[in-house]
């Protein structure tokens, strides 16, 4: 019962959004789009035009069980401790290939500049 009352207290903040702009042709990635604000703001922008795009690997949770790493990494003293480390599901891992792929990794880098119509300030 409290996932269905934390859904609609999601959904209700979703809905405070109360312009009727177009966002068509415009592309947006969001990170956590399979629950809570990620997915209601995911909706949203795919209802006003927008191609949406996402990394959700934690298919199945709810917005709580969602949150928990980020939770862990905030209180944990070991994990405040470290820097630079992947966290899933409350303990670390190593990337995937992809993730550490330095080649893929500056190709994303240019479209998302691309994407926003900025300059690359590192290339400045």
């Amino acid at each position: 019962m409290a996932f269905f009352r934390e859904l609609a207290d999601v959904r209700q903040l979703a809905a405070m959004c109360k312009s009727d702009a177009r966002l068509d042709n415009k592309t947006v990635i969001i990170t956590g789009g399979n629950a809570g604000i990620g997915k209601e703001t995911a909706i949203d922008l795919a209802k006003r035009g927008c191609f949406v795009t996402g990394f959700m690997k934690s298919l199945g949770k709810n917005a709580v069980q969602g949150a928990q790493t980020s939770i862990h990494c905030a209180v944990d003293e070991k994990a405040g401790e470290e820097h630079g480390l992947y966290y899933v599901n409350c303990k670390t891992e190593k990337p995937s290939k992809d993730a550490r792929n330095d080649e893929l990794a500056k190709k994303l880098w240019n479209i998302s500049l691309e994407l926003v119509e900025l300059e690359d300030f590192n290339e400045i």
